[in-house]
């Protein structure tokens, strides 16, 4: 994680922190609002569904690092 995304995850409110997470999420799941899902490929599914595991999983770092820093 980058240091400045570090600093600004620790300085977060709990609220606030979890829109970031909630609207990062949104857009990888969705990154061709406009497109029906029917329409998507095997291949792009399996890249949406390897971006939300990858943004899953450093979400629970940040939220780990934010519990450390915050209680």
């Amino acid at each position: 994680m980058a240091a400045d995304r570090h600093e600004e995850i620790i300085g977060m409110r709990r609220r606030d922190l979890a829109t970031l997470h909630a609207s990062e999420l949104n857009r990888a799941l969705f990154p061709a609002p406009e497109r029906d899902d029917d329409a998507m490929t095997g291949e792009e599914k399996s890249q949406i569904q390897s971006a939300v595991t990858a943004l899953v999983n450093q979400h629970r770092q940040e939220i780990a690092q934010w519990q450390q820093a915050n209680g």
